[in-house]
This record gives structure tokens, C-alpha cells and sequence, in this order.
């Protein structure tokens, strides 16, 4: 189990104007981690990943990736509901427990929704984050420039070996990254803050923003491949 937030530039979550329902519309791009603790340890661990589609009147369907605990990723739909209130602020049934709701805030340009559980009465905890997916075709030349983001795991499902780190990215444009820079811990490895590379790191961008990375096996703390999503303007990614 994995995720990754890249969010690769600050997005402004102070509104100009009034918000309702319809401003949250059409198809984002999404990542969700979610941990139940028991005696201070995860005891149930669940990631998703995926498109999510709003209607603009207050429902929504996914469809993408589910884990849970150490199983492998398997197919998985659904649908729920939000409300967007007039400051931005978003409540989404939660992709992955729909019987929670998430509390989120809508960026200024309507790209990036952030959120998490905040009400759960059995220790669950968790963060989703959400990207506006390209509404036109795009290539790998999207990616270019520095990024910089954060990046958290808890393998297999576990607290005992989680490993979260800064994670700053420099792609050319052309499927590679010239530079894949890592600064973390693992729980497992002493704790101890390391910097690390991920060298000869490659990507795939297909057209609707969905892709692949492979960052190799030279990092410990972030390494191998896995799906991607990028956003239109190539401001944001997921991965």
C-alpha cells in the first residue's frame, strides 16, 4: 500500500467568489489513504486511487484501484455525495468508507481538493487529495521544471515500517526525470532522517493525464513503479 501526494505548486485556497455544488464538476484525478489505529498501531490499513467524476448537483462516482492491508490492488467503483459550501469548504462521502465524511476545501482555480476524516468515532484517519484531470489531450511534455511534494507509505498495511519523505522531482519533459531527490525516514531503518536518489527514473504520460513512473530500486524510501495522474496545465500531480 502507497500514496503519494505530489502537490507541485501551492494552490491558493482563499475563494474570490461564491461557491455552490456546481463549482466542483466534471472528472478529477485522486489519491486517498485511510488507517484505523488499535493500541497505537494500524490495524487496518486502506488505500485508493482513481478518477472521480462530480455531476455540479451534489453526487459523484469513482472508478479505479482499491488496497487493503497487504493485498494486492483490485478494481474498484462507487458512488457518493458533496456539498460545496460558499467559502470553498467541500463534505464528500468518502470514497473508501462511505459512512464517513470527508471535510475538504476547494483551491481558488478549482484544481486541487484537499481533505480528511475528522469525525470517526473508531480511531480511522485519513487524507485525500484530488486533482482537476486534463479535458484535453496531453503528453509527456507536461512535466517539466521542479516539483516538490510529500510522500507517505505504510507497507503492507502496517505502522511498524512506515516511511514518509520530501520528495523534490525535476522531469524533462521527455519521460525521464533528471533528478529524483528524497529526504526521510523509515520506522524500520532507526527512524533516522537520510537523503537519498532515485536514479534513472522514468515516466509515461497518456493522453487523458493518467500514466506510469518507475523510480527504480536505488531509493529505499521511494522506489518502483506505480500509476501516476497529472493535471491539465502539469501544475499537479498524484502518483
Amino acid at each position: 500500500m502507497r500514496l503519494c501526494t505530489l502537490l507541485l505548486l501551492c494552490a491558493g485556497l482563499v475563494q474570490a467568489q461564491v461557491l455552490n455544488n456546481a463549482s466542483l464538476t466534471g472528472k478529477y484525478y485522486f489519491a486517498q489513504l485511510q488507517v484505523t489505529a488499535s493500541g497505537g498501531q494500524a490495524s487496518d490499513g486502506r488505500n485508493a486511487s482513481g478518477s472521480i467524476t462530480f455531476n455540479g448537483t451534489g453526487g459523484y462516482t469513482y472508478t479505479g484501484k482499491l488496497g487493503v492491508g497487504s493485498g494486492a490492488m483490485a478494481a474498484s467503483s462507487g458512488s457518493g455525495t458533496y456539498t460545496v459550501a460558499s467559502a470553498g469548504s467541500v463534505t464528500l462521502t468518502s470514497p473508501i468508507r462511505n459512512s464517513l465524511q470527508v471535510r475538504a476545501w476547494l483551491s481558488s482555480n478549482l484544481n486541487v481538493l484537499v481533505g480528511a476524516s475528522t469525525e470517526a468515532s473508531d480511531n480511522t484517519n485519513d487524507i485525500f487529495v484530488a486533482i482537476k484531470a486534463p479535458t484535453a489531450n496531453i503528453t509527456n511534455s507536461v512535466l517539466n521544471g521542479a516539483y516538490s511534494g510529500g510522500y507517505l507509505v505504510l507497507p503492507n498495511g502496517a505502522s511498524t515500517a512506515i516511511k514518509s519523505s520530501l520528495v523534490a522531482l525535476t522531469p524533462n519533459g521527455n519521460g525521464q526525470f533528471t533528478r529524483v531527490a528524497i529526504t526521510g525516514h523509515a520506522a524500520d531503518q532507526a527512524g533516522r532522517n537520510v537523503s537519498q536518489e532515485a536514479t534513472s527514473s522514468t515516466y509515461a504520460i497518456n493522453a487523458d493525464g493518467s500514466g506510469t513512473a518507475n523510480f527504480g530500486a536505488a531509493a529505499s524510501l521511494f522506489n518502483g513503479a506505480r500509476d501516476i495522474f497529472v493535471s491539465q496545465d502539469g501544475n499537479y500531480l498524484l502518483a
